[in-house]
């Protein structure tokens, strides 16, 4: 069963945000307007939702309520652990002839919003570092976007404790 929506010319591609009509997708729509908030870095949120118009329209409605300069970026679940904290940049020091170290990624993201996808599928290694970095506050904001259905955990335990809020979008 497929719902076509006729959209005029010009209008964007995802769903308006005041079209889904929920008590879940009133309360996203509160804690997007909270995580974009500058006073919010270094908390997370677990988003539980499947990929689709729902769950891009709430994205999209982050980054516009984010300040200008700031921004949502992705991070892939299969990079290594190792870049998301400082580390020696061997291409570099070799042509300097010294050692030549290059920002992780939580430092290069700070005062953005970083999105997990598959977030239930982290290695443990990137669970660890994440929630450390979560621990410590050296971590921006992040927004783990879970797809697991009910029999299914969702995100690592380590990480889930540590999110300030669980919203589920899978009913909206």
């Amino acid at each position: 069963f497929f719902l076509r929506i006729r959209r005029p010319p010009g209008s964007p591609p995802f769903p308006s945000p005041t079209l889904f009509r929920s008590p879940a997708w009133t309360r996203a729509l509160k804690a997007a307007a909270i995580i974009s908030s500058p006073r919010f870095q270094g908390s997370a949120i677990w988003l539980s939702a499947s990929a689709g118009p729902v769950r891009d329209a709430w994205l999209k409605h982050v980054e516009t309520l984010l300040e200008p300069g700031k921004r949502l970026a992705r991070l892939p679940n299969n990079m290594p652990s190792s870049r998301l904290e400082r580390s020696l940049d061997l291409e570099a020091s070799l042509v300097a002839g010294r050692p030549v170290y290059e920002d992780g990624l939580l430092v290069v993201h700070q005062g953005n919003i970083l999105v997990l996808p598959m977030a239930e599928r982290l290695p443990p290694m990137l669970t660890g570092k994440l929630a450390q970095a979560l621990d410590n506050g050296t971590a921006p904001t992040l927004v783990f976007l879970c797809e697991a259905d009910e029999h299914e955990d969702g995100i690592p335990k380590a990480l889930a404790e540590r999110c300030t809020t669980k919203l589920d979008l899978n009913t909206v």
